[in-house]
């Protein structure tokens, strides 16, 4: 699969998600993503109503953890309504891992201004390489996908990153950076691409 054949956009000026994988499927992924009534209810003006597309929401400090050492509680709930006060009714939660995708979902499910991604960060495709079943990693990913109350609009977050090679080799990213493209593909969804200092290799 081409890397150039997916896309990702936000467009804050439109204050809307946009999401589109090529001009054939952009209709198809509108109605999945319901339409700009269900984006922006009726009690909110389009003035007044943003889109965050790219949220780390099970990242550690949502739970009042810094550098692995606890520092308040638990404030999830309170980020959420701040966002609400301030127009952010939409919010796309990325996922780095299979956990991730798993708990990413549960959290689509149960908010309603939450959709999901499903994937592996490039920094993280190391659990792929040494996974004793890597295909039934991508089966899981795919079936998170297709469940429609999981509400997952893209893959990702995936690509390339050279500035953090310590975490994953090169190799190893650009082996399952075309298989998660692949993924990408067979869901028939656009990307949310990852690319840190890779130079050429990206294209």
């Amino acid at each position: 699969t081409s890397r150039k054949s997916f896309l990702f956009l936000s467009i804050p000026i439109f204050k809307v998600l946009s999401v589109a994988r090529a001009e054939s499927n952009a209709l198809a992924l509108k109605q999945q993503f319901h339409s700009p009534a269900f984006l922006f209810p009726a009690k909110m003006s389009m003035e007044s109503t943003y889109a965050d597309c790219c949220v780390n929401l099970k990242d550690s400090m949502f739970q009042g953890v810094y550098h692995d050492k606890p520092r308040h509680a638990p404030d999830f709930h309170l980020v959420l309504q701040r966002a609400r006060d301030n127009g952010v009714n939409t919010i796309l939660g990325v996922s780095g891992s299979l956990q991730d995708s798993r708990e990413t979902t549960e959290l689509a499910q149960e908010h309603p201004g939450i959709f999901a991604t499903v994937g592996v960060h490039p920094t993280r495709v190391g659990e792929l390489e040494e996974s004793e079943n890597p295909e039934g990693v991508l089966d899981e990913l795919a079936a998170l996908a297709a469940d429609p109350k999981n509400k997952v609009v893209a893959v990702g977050e995936i690509g390339l990153d050279y500035d953090r090679l310590q975490f994953c080799p090169k190799e190893v990213q650009l082996k399952w950076f075309d298989r998660l493209l692949d993924l990408a593909d067979r869901c028939k969804l656009p990307v949310v691409y990852h690319n840190r200092n890779t130079g050429g290799d990206f294209e």
